[in-house]
Order: C-alpha cells, then structure tokens, then sequence
C-alpha cells in the first residue's frame, strides 16, 4: 500500500486533473487494500476476477485499478480501461473519474478530451469532489468543452465545499488573478 499512498500524496500536490486509487468506505476496499499487504495477491486477482465477471461494479473497478498501477498483475493501461469502462458504465463513480483521466491523458485509449468530460460528468453529478474537481479544470482550460470560468467555479466550488484541497487552490488562484471573477486577494486568501 505504500504505494497507493505516494501515488495519493503525489496527485494531491500535481497541477492537473487526477485520479484516485479509491475513495468510497467499504468492506470490499478495506479487504482489498488489506489483500496487499498479504503474501497471496493472486488469490485476491482470482476474487476480484470472479466478483468482475459476475457483474460487480465495485470488483471491475478494483481489477481496473489493479492493471493502472500494476498491482497483483501485468500493468497494462488497456486492460485497465477495459475494467474501469464495464464498472464505469454500471454508473460506478470512482470509475468513470479514473476512466475520463485515461481519455484525457490518452493513456490505453485515443485521447479525447470530449469522452474524458464526458465521464468526469457522469462522476461529478453524483457528488464526487475529485470529479467535480477535474470538470472544473476541464472548463477552465477549455479541453473538450467550451472554455467558461463561470462552469469551472460553479464545479470547483463544489468541490471545494467537499473541503478538497485541489479546488481550494484552483478558486483561490481564480481569485488571486481575477480570471473569470473579479479580483479579490482576500477572497482567495479565505480559500
């Protein structure tokens, strides 16, 4: 897990979009990431290969994520997407977040910048602050959208609401320049 946890620190502090390892609670993940500290990863590949072919949103996801980083099998960044894609179009949010990231980045898919808004889309309106986040970012440099300050603040708001640190200092910046809003030091101070 070690890794996982520079891979979180390092996309908290990067200047752009994200993914995200995982960030919902439950008994699946806290098994998971357990499961990596355990000699037997194969047996937790075989679970979660079961779980994913019988449908399971949350496994597919897992198994995505798995072949993204490399864990417990051969990283490959199509298989992942393959993963992330059947997990993603169950409605899973942590899926479709890790799925725009790879069209944006063109990593085991064709970049596209309107598949990867696309799905930060879908994540975004269920609540998600990492999504909501890399939407905003997407309106603010215009990449597979219409570039509008007004829709990256509406999206890093609610990000920021959520108290994610990304979209904090993305508002304050928009502040601080008076990109999209006007100027004001001391609203991007309170951010």
């Amino acid at each position: 897990m070690k890794k996982v946890h520079f891979w979180m620190i390092f996309l908290l502090v990067a200047g752009c979009t994200s993914r995200e390892s995982h960030y919902t609670d439950s008994p699946l993940l806290e098994v998971f990431e357990r499961s990596w500290n355990a000699p037997n990863t194969e047996k937790t590949i075989a679970q979660l290969r079961s779980a994913s072919n019988k449908g399971d949103a949350e496994s597919q996801y897992l198994l995505g994520w798995s072949y993204d980083e490399g864990q417990g099998v051969k990283q490959s960044a199509s298989e992942a997407v393959k993963y992330y894609k059947m997990s993603a179009d169950q409605g899973y949010a942590p899926a479709q977040n890790n799925l725009g990231w790879m069209y944006q980045n063109g990593n085991g898919v064709k970049q596209n910048f309107e598949e990867a808004v696309k799905y930060y889309r879908l994540a975004a309106l269920q609540g998600f602050a990492l999504p909501q986040f890399n939407l905003g970012w997407m309106y603010e440099k215009g990449q597979g959208v219409e570039q509008s300050y007004d829709k990256a603040l509406t999206y890093y708001r609610l990000s920021a609401k959520q108290n994610f640190a990304r979209a904090q200092y993305s508002l304050a910046n928009l502040y601080k320049s008076g990109s999209g809003v006007e100027q004001s030091y001391e609203k991007a101070v309170t951010y």
